[in-house]
């Protein structure tokens, strides 16, 4: 199906090129995406004792909505015999994608036991419930592999000076929280720099390491302030 305006030219337009809409077929076509909005569960660290999520962005590709359709999720790899069914759920009042694609998730979560790579296998009309006029892209196989390291970060968010707008002159010390998104390493110590416009103004020694989504917090004690009213930029470095 194809629409187009204006069919016999009768306004006179800047532009004539793109009165003719591109070819739409009526019938229905539903496939899991590794793009979408959203990113896909293997763009994500995972590691030894954290969680696979199981979601993916499913798109229409033609004209035709649904009520509802159903997609399954499967699991393989290290430690499991075969594939192992995590569970299905349903999307519903489907339409033809434009732009965004909908969300399909479980509430299912899998405890990374065993290092390696796992397959998350994503089927949508698992059942063959629905006539598509394409039945090979149905299927999509995202692979993870464990990344079993520490993965210390800094957010400006977690940045707190001892007062947001200081006068000139006033001295101010700031307190900063660092956290671990990876694996655990409580045995580890490292070093926090706070600058200051890309000037050292203080360091801590021997900051511990942390468990796994876990935080701590340290007080930079060395006083800074500055006599030039404006805008100044604090970043911290480990």
């Amino acid at each position: 199906m194809q629409v187009i305006i204006d069919p016999l030219n009768t306004i006179d337009e800047t532009n004539n090129s793109n009165n003719l809409s591109d070819p739409k077929t009526i019938a229905w076509d539903f496939a899991p995406d590794a793009g979408g909005c959203i990113l896909p569960t293997s763009s994500y660290l995972h590691y030894t004792g954290g969680f696979i999520n199981f979601y993916s962005s499913i798109r229409s590709n033609h004209l035709l909505s649904r009520d509802s359709v159903k997609v399954n999720f499967k699991l393989s790899g290290p430690g499991i015999t075969g594939i192992q069914d995590m569970g299905s759920t349903f999307i519903y009042n489907v339409s033809p994608t434009c732009f965004c694609p909908q969300v399909a998730n479980i509430p299912t979560l899998h405890l990374i036991s065993l290092p390696g790579t796992y397959q998350v296998h994503i089927s949508v009309d698992p059942d063959n419930d629905i006539p598509e006029s394409n039945e090979l892209n149905n299927e999509l196989v995202l692979s993870i592999t464990t990344q079993d390291l520490p993965d210390m970060h800094l957010n400006t968010t977690f940045i707190n000076p001892s007062s947001l707008n200081p006068a000139a002159g006033q001295s101010i010390t700031t307190q900063v929280t660092y956290g671990n998104l990876g694996v655990g390493n409580v045995s580890d110590t490292m070093k926090l720099k706070l600058y200051i416009d890309n000037i050292a103004v203080d360091s801590i020694l021997n900051v511990s390491g942390l468990p796994s989504n876990a935080t701590n917090t340290y007080t930079f004690n060395t006083p800074w302030s500055s006599n030039q009213p404006g805008a100044f930029n604090q970043s911290k470095h480990r």
